[in-house]
């Protein structure tokens, strides 16, 4: 009886030992499932259990860091690896709402390449798309880390300046200008600026005017 007993307990204790490492293998299962991302599982042993651990561990972090990638490529234009149109709005919005509630001045550029159809026509749309690369290139070196830069649409680029007034935005407006046409040889680009006031205006505003001083601009050449 004394040997059965012992042998109950023993049995009991490597069954618990082995079930509750199990056990915490199915919780983070259900955590990933539910969308949460458990912490990384102990690795207890060096048999078969231990294994299982150590590649859960693996699988999770590997899941992880895809989903991290595909949200990054959600808000970013996969040719000029911009913010795409959409997270563009987005950080415009959250500029404006922090515009009216600091009282600092918000500007933005609108960007627009001249003569883009004639170029992808003379020198095909794969020199279309390295040109726009380059454009890309050029206002990452022309204005500030912080500015929120963006492929607006098609050879149209939009830049949102926090904490610039008219003349600062007009400064870097003439730096990407230059830009590109320092490093993109025989390539021009037309650029609208704008300013919204302390505590006034909408994005819908700013885009707007926007657009009108880029007309304007390739109106006057």
């Amino acid at each position: 009886l004394a040997a059965l007993l012992a042998g109950m307990f023993i049995a009991g204790h490597l069954a618990k030992g082995i079930t509750k490492p199990l056990d915490a293998v199915v919780e983070a299962a259900r955590e990933v499932q539910n969308g949460s991302w458990p912490s990384q599982l102990e690795v207890t042993s060096n048999d078969e259990l231990g294994l299982l651990q150590g590649v859960f561990n693996e699988m999770t972090e590997s899941v992880r860091a895809s989903q991290q990638k595909l949200i990054a490529m959600i808000d970013v234009d996969p040719l000029t690896e911009l913010l795409n149109h959409r997270a563009f709005k987005e950080r415009l919005d959250q500029e404006v709402v922090r515009c009216h509630e600091s009282g600092a001045p918000l500007s933005m550029l609108l960007i627009d390449v001249d003569e883009f159809k004639l170029f992808n026509e003379v020198h095909g749309h794969g020199a279309g798309d390295e040109m726009l690369k380059g454009i890309a290139r050029a206002l990452e070196a022309a204005t500030p880390e912080y500015a929120a830069k963006s492929r607006y649409g098609g050879e149209e680029f939009a830049i949102v300046l926090p904490n610039a007034d008219l003349q600062t935005a007009e400064s870097f407006a003439e730096a990407v200008r230059s830009m590109v046409s320092l490093t993109l040889k025989a390539v021009t680009v037309s650029v609208g600026c704008s300013t919204l006031g302390a505590g006034t205006g909408k994005p819908e505003s700013l885009i707007l005017a926007s657009e009108l001083a880029l007309n304007r601009a390739k109106q006057l050449g």
